[in-house]
């Protein structure tokens, strides 16, 4: 399932994260994804990237370059901290990148009912 956080500047969006990411079943293998360290993540199975500005494109660590390096470690979570400019691609472009079993809300208007079904059963 994917969601966004989001709001003013010092509204509480990061702690309501660090907090959010406490519910999350310590065995999940989790990476997250920031230009600036925020998110903390208690749990052990748990990997940081970072990007970097070098000022040289050859060796810059661009968000997309972080999220290519993410989806080939197969995590359960991928956790994007805060976004700016075409960096809201990239979260985009990781959002699409569901397995058959990823869970999706869906509203199934002939039974006015909402459901959490695996992506696998919609298709």
């Amino acid at each position: 399932m994917s969601g966004f956080i989001s709001g003013e500047t010092a509204s509480g969006k990061t702690t309501g994260l660090n907090t959010i990411i406490t519910f999350i079943r310590p065995s999940a293998k989790i990476i997250t994804m920031e230009d600036t360290a925020e998110v903390q993540v208690p749990h052990e199975n748990w990997v940081r990237e970072l990007t970097r500005d070098t000022g040289s494109v050859e060796s810059s660590v661009t968000m997309f370059d972080l999220l290519k390096a993410a989806l080939r470690q197969r995590p359960n979570y991928m956790i994007v901290g805060e976004i700016r400019g075409a960096g809201g691609n990239v979260v985009f472009q990781a959002m699409q990148s569901a397995s058959w079993d990823t869970s999706i809300l869906i509203w199934r208007g002939s039974a006015s009912k909402l459901e959490l079904v695996p992506i696998g059963e919609f298709i």
